[in-house]
């Protein structure tokens, strides 16, 4: 179980940022129909445990969501797209924490609790650091006219998603105990659950009441020209909230050893890592999985920043989530009738030319945008968001079909004796593979932007804050001659429409291997 909110499936990793995600592409392997039926558990005694874990788990997503609202404050203060790449890095923990899970499974101390012995702490430092940079965040935005400091804040969220990172490793090895094991298959409701309302809160929530405009309309009965949340205040009172938690489920939850868990020291978990990955059908699957995502990065995580630098409001774009999320939950029920067929890795190239269609779409959408909004003061016409969701459908249902896809291939190739740490292993790459494409592009984007001043005197590029600040002290404004983002958007659609011609034989000679080419030799275990 894991990051739900990080995977292609996701809405806001999308239509709105990027952040997560990791987010719903870590999964464990779960108890087999079969065990299920033959140890049924009573729902009403595991209901304290379940709400637990939905506690826990909602707690995770309220970083995360804080993580997916800040791109749009820095866009607010003129920030390139090169320093919202390096902001982008703060979601990787998520994607490397197979490196230090081994620690977080085989450290601990008995009398404490081998899972609480990593969650109390770990959160009990989350809330600390969420009420110490509270005080520091409008300063470190750009209080006035300063430069936003866009380094410190990507090493501060940094550190909250490694956090939440290990607590995820926790909490899923903690469902395995704290429900029965007729019902341990409901720990991923819970966590589905608990991630998308933790994010759907810290960022649709903020950023509806952070915006002065949002409030007087459907909070206030008079108008003021302030949100109802600062966001230092929000990130504060969920530091106390993190605090609060931790504190009751220390003193208030005791942990029940369970003596039929496999306990699996850091050495022998490397070893069986290793010993999958010397297989030569997960080493072409890793180039699969590896690659596959490096013509879809501009659609995921530029588009939306895109869309509301040329005049859609953020609020706007983040309450078109809401309409998307039925959406996101029926779409993988309808496929997975489908996937779960005999060969899921042909779905999953199915999905690969509707999201180049989308790619194109996008950048239409983003084109539309900016004619529609150019008029200063203009209102969002109806046809723009249409436009905009009907796009946005069918990214979420190719996204869907790819990402289903691929985790029903998982299931069906992976070693059964040492099924969590495949499964883990496989994920991992799987969420590298759409991490590194991300960052490339965005530092890529300003590059290959060409802006200028109005102020035809004033020789002047907008290549930097310096110059921005410049050009403005002149009373000239800096308007984008030539934008980045549709010359990239352009080679990113070439790129995964070549791959998909290049890969297509690999794909293929993956889909012919038998079972037993997806096992781990006896010897190696």
């Amino acid at each position: 179980m894991s990051q739900r909110l990080a995977v292609d499936g996701n809405i806001e990793e999308h239509l709105l940022a990027d952040h997560h995600d990791d987010h719903r592409n870590e999964k464990k392997i779960q108890v087999s129909s079969d065990e299920e039926a033959e140890q049924s558990g009573d729902i009403k005694k595991d209901l304290p445990g379940l709400l637990l874990l939905l506690v826990l788990y909602t707690l995770q997503g309220i970083p995360m969501g804080l993580g997916g609202s800040i791109p749009f404050l820095l866009q607010q203060k003129n920030v390139g797209y090169s320093d919202q790449a390096i902001f982008a890095f703060v979601s990787w923990p998520f994607s490397l924490k197979l490196l230090w899970a081994p620690l977080v499974d085989s450290v601990y101390s008995t009398s404490f609790g081998r899972r609480k012995s990593w969650l109390v702490p770990t959160q009990l430092l989350t809330g600390a650091l969420m009420v110490l940079i509270s005080g520091y965040i409008p300063a470190l935005l750009g209080e006035g006219d300063a430069a936003p400091s866009v380094r410190i804040l990507t090493a501060i969220f940094f550190v909250l998603y490694f956090m939440m990172a290990t607590q995820d490793i926790a909490v899923d090895g903690w469902a395995l105990t704290i429900l029965s094991k007729g019902n341990v298959g409901l720990a991923s409701t819970a966590n589905s659950v608990g991630q998308t309302l933790g994010y759907f809160v810290a960022y649709v929530g903020f950023l509806a009441m952070n915006d002065p405009k949002t409030c007087n309309l459907y909070f206030r009965s008079e108008p003021s020209d302030e949100g109802l949340v600062t966001l230092g205040g929000f990130i504060a009172f969920w530091g106390w909230v993190f605090l609060g938690t931790t504190i009751l489920v220390w003193f208030g939850k005791t942990e029940v050893a369970d003596d039929e868990e496999e306990e699996y020291g850091i050495v022998e978990t490397y070893r069986q890592l290793w010993a999958v990955l010397k297989l030569p059908s997960v080493q072409g699957l890793c180039l699969v999985l590896f690659t596959c995502k490096m013509g879809f990065a501009v659609t995921d995580s530029v588009t939306p920043l895109k869309i509301v630098e040329y005049g859609l409001p953020k609020e706007d774009l983040a309450f078109l989530s809401t309409i998307l999320v039925p959406m996101g939950i029926v779409f993988p029920l309808i496929i997975s009738k489908y996937t779960s067929g005999p060969d899921p890795l042909g779905l999953f190239m199915l999905g690969v030319l509707p999201r180049c269609l989308v790619g194109a779409l996008y950048m239409f959408v983003v084109y539309s945008t900016g004619q529609a909004m150019a008029p200063a003061g203009s209102e969002v016409p109806r046809w723009l968001y249409l436009l905009i969701l009907g796009s946005a459908i069918l990214h979420e249902f190719s996204a869907n079909l790819m990402f289903v896809s691929q985790m029903s291939f998982f299931n069906k190739v992976s070693d059964p004796r040492i099924g969590g740490t495949y499964m883990t292993l496989l994920n991992t790459i799987a969420n590298l593979g759409s991490k590194w494409p991300i960052s490339i592009v965005m530092f890529l984007i300003d590059p290959m932007t060409t802006k200028g001043c109005t102020k035809l005197l004033l020789r002047n590029t907008c290549a930097d804050s310096a110059e921005m600040e410049a050009c403005k002290g002149a009373g000239g404004k800096c308007e984008t001659v030539r934008d980045g983002y549709f010359t990239i958007s352009l080679i990113s659609i070439a790129v995964a429409i070549t791959w998909f011609a290049l890969i297509q034989k690999r794909v293929h000679r993956l889909r012919a291997l038998s079972s037993d080419k997806w096992l781990v030799p006896t010897s190696q275990l």
